[in-house]
């Protein structure tokens, strides 16, 4: 097991810390966004498309430049990408499988391009 010791950085972030054979993995719920977004095979523009939300607003979510995101971002991004506010945000509970990633992106695509027309 190993001890750490970690501060509080200046910005606030919901951090989730696995303890993995020796060490300690952090994710952060913007890795989570990324990780779900690669699975699904989809750009940040992509995912802003089908969450409703502004170009650019994932990038900025992933680089963590983005302090400001409020709840109802994240139900968009949650929506589109199968997962729950829960595991998004604190990484607890279950994580959607590949499978539901791609089929809740597939379902995100059909809503938004029959928004378009």
């Amino acid at each position: 097991m190993v001890a750490c010791s970690l501060q509080s950085e200046a910005r606030s972030r919901l951090t989730t810390y696995m303890v993995v054979s020796t060490f300690v993995a952090m994710t952060q719920w913007f890795d989570r966004i990324r990780e779900l977004r690669l699975v699904a095979g989809v750009s940040c523009r992509e995912l802003d498309r089908l969450a409703g939300t502004t170009c650019g607003y994932c990038w900025t979510i992933e680089h963590g430049t983005r302090k400001d995101v409020g709840g109802t971002i994240l139900i968009r991004y949650c929506g589109a990408l199968g997962c729950s506010i829960e595991w998004l945000l604190k990484g607890t509970g279950k994580r959607p499988t590949d499978k539901m990633v791609r089929r809740s992106v597939a379902k995100a695509k059909t809503v938004a391009d029959s928004r378009a027309a």
